[in-house]
């Protein structure tokens, strides 16, 4: 059995990848839904957005 290096991306098709993306980003809006309260101004709800599709996202170093 042959395997891959840990972080070896395996090819999709655009189809799957577009679904992908689609999906996940209807489960980040239903948690900002959740969340949303919390936050008394939009520009705080914003930025906690942004932030979560940020370490949320494919880059290897994800710095503030």
């Amino acid at each position: 059995m042959k395997l891959s290096p840990p972080n070896t991306i395996h090819p999709v098709s655009l189809e799957t990848e577009h679904q992908i993306i689609i999906s996940w980003s209807q489960e980040l809006e239903r948690f900002m839904a959740r969340i949303e309260g919390r936050f008394a101004r939009s520009e705080a709800r914003e930025n906690a957005k942004g932030y979560l599709q940020g370490l949320l996202g494919t880059l290897s170093r994800k710095n503030c």
